[in-house]
């Protein structure tokens, strides 16, 4: 039996409108994907069309270096079946700008590149390059001029970089691997844990900072912690707790505050722990738990030496990840001049605390302890 002439129309309209609709649905998303390409370098489509192999992307960051400088102050080659580029700069200042320029660079385009620095030559840049399988270049910056570093023997940097290692003292191990770090470090160390006093002592003995790492109650509750600070803890209560925590840990010089989102937000308590640190000749360190903070309205208030958190260095527990940040950091510190990192005792983190710090100057940033970026400040 033939269909009514308007079941027909009417069943034709509803597949055209379909049809409109899944076009503009596919023209969005390829609208989409195309920007991703453009502004992120990262699509499903576009990317595969377009794809550049790692040598071409290589070689389109560094044809804007090629052209600023004179051919006389560059040499090219192909060694051991990757590029080389050796540029002459007039200062070492100029050989890290450049050099920390076309790092930042490989970076966004998904790239490795891996600075070093050599002692016995103090006025050379070498930037390693590396695809995610295999080295394909290797950049030199090297100064035609004696530097003012090495006709006095100095070094001069342009900003200080501190790191905190968090929640010490539930491994003596983890500390001797932490020693293995030369660069000054400042371990936070929770009091009342079987080992703490220990993990306190050894890492004082062999020239590293200690602080203590005080348990604060959080927003999100399930805080287990022993002595942790409650909210609805009295005065008395408090410095009870602040008392026991210091006289545990002779080593330390200052505090931060594990969690504490509760406690940090609230100017009434705040002013009674920091009151108590500044009347044991202590500083202290907000590691920045909350927004809300008013931990450095009222240490100002009272005149207490302190100082706050700029990076989480491993809020991500992954190697590239912590490795981003540690070189943020460095950044960070070329411009704020004094910055402070808070890390954790994870293996990844120390192993790139062991291969980056050592190259903090090749950024022009110094490692130091956190004492000296508090009373820097």
């Amino acid at each position: 039996m033939e269909k009514p002439k308007e079941e027909r129309y009417r069943r034709g309209k509803l597949s055209f409108f379909y049809f409109l609709v899944g076009t503009l649905i596919l023209l969005i998303l390829l609208a989409l994907d195309f920007y991703l390409y453009k502004e992120k370098n990262k699509s499903l489509l576009f990317s595969n069309i377009f794809r550049k192999s790692e040598e071409e992307t290589l070689l389109e960051i560094m044809n804007p270096v090629l052209k600023s400088f004179s051919p006389r102050n560059v040499e090219f080659d192909e060694k051991n079946g990757f590029k080389y580029w050796k540029f002459k700069t007039p200062s070492f200042a100029e050989s890290k700008a450049q050099a920390f320029m076309i790092f930042e660079k490989l970076e966004k385009e998904g790239l490795k590149g891996r600075m070093e620095w050599d002692k016995s030559k103090p006025d050379r840049v070498k930037l390693s390059v590396f695809s995610k399988k295999k080295q394909i270049g290797v950049v030199i910056f090297e100064s035609m001029a004696v530097s003012e570093e090495k006709r006095d023997g100095k070094r001069r940097f342009e900003g200080e970089v501190a790191i905190i290692i968090d929640d010490i003292g539930y491994s003596v191990e983890l500390v001797e691997e932490i020693l293995k770090i030369k660069e000054p470090i400042t371990l936070s160390v929770f009091p009342f844990l079987p080992g703490s006093k220990t993990c306190a002592e050894i890492a004082s003995k062999n020239g590293k900072e200690v602080i203590i790492h005080m348990p604060m109650e959080s927003n999100n509750g399930g805080d287990l912690e022993i002595g942790i600070i409650k909210e609805k803890m009295g005065e008395g209560e408090i410095k009870e707790r602040l008392e026991k925590a210091i006289e545990s840990l002779p080593q330390a010089k200052g505090m931060n505050n594990h969690k504490g989102s509760k406690i940090t937000r609230n100017e009434h308590l705040m002013e009674i722990i920091l009151k108590e640190l500044k009347n044991r000749n202590l500083f202290f360190i907000d590691s920045r738990t909350s927004d809300y903070s008013v931990a450095m309205k009222v240490a100002k208030k009272i005149g207490l030496p302190s100082s706050e958190r700029d990076v989480f260095i491993d809020s991500i527990n992954s190697r590239p990840q912590i490795e981003k940040n540690v070189l943020k950091l460095f950044k960070l510190a070329k411009k704020k001049k004094r910055v402070i990192g808070i890390a954790h005792p994870y293996p990844d983190t120390i192993e790139v605390l062991k291969e980056l710090l050592p190259k903090a100057e090749i950024f022009g940033v110094k490692p130091v302890f956190v004492s000296e970026i508090v009373m820097g400040n």
